[in-house]
């Protein structure tokens, strides 16, 4: 699907949108935000953003091979670029607060974390990492790993 003004609209069209195209990301924060953003859009319309920039940002975004300039097909591709994109899709719909960020980097340090142990493992190896749970403190900004139904220390801010 493309080109799209934010991976989200039809730049010529915004009334025709999509929700959860880009990958390699945690999906419902980010989805979610994508959907808030949305509903606010379309509530309040689209301000000093014309269909013009709206155009040229899309074409740019799809030329340029999405914000890791890969490969066309890797347009949606996000991987670690998704903190920043939620954090802006927020903003722009009017919607980010304190705790939209702090939910963001509590998210940002787990999926970190559970990549570096999935990079320990080996192909075909022990795939435990799979198995991990983790427990959030929204309020505190803490998260840790459970393990056998025990809750482990906070863990430090990366």
């Amino acid at each position: 699907v493309g080109p799209l003004y934010k991976q989200i609209w039809h730049p010529e069209h915004p009334s025709l949108s999509f929700v959860g195209l880009p990958h390699s990301v945690v999906p419902f924060p980010l989805f979610e935000m994508q959907g808030r953003t949305i509903a606010e859009m379309a509530l309040k319309g689209w301000g000093e953003v014309g269909e013009e920039e709206r155009v040229r940002e899309a074409q740019n975004d799809y030329e340029g091979m999405g914000p890791n300039h890969r490969r066309v097909e890797d347009t949606h591709y996000l991987g670690d670029l998704q903190w920043d994109y939620t954090r802006e899709i927020g903003v722009m719909g009017g919607i980010w607060g304190e705790e939209e960020e702090r939910r963001n980097m509590v998210n940002e340090e787990i999926y970190k974390r559970a990549g570096m142990e999935r990079k320990k493992g080996k192909i075909g190896g022990d795939d435990g990492y799979r198995r991990m749970d983790f427990w959030r403190d929204w309020e505190k900004h803490e998260w840790g790993i459970e393990k056998k139904g025990k809750r482990g220390k906070p863990r430090p801010r990366v």
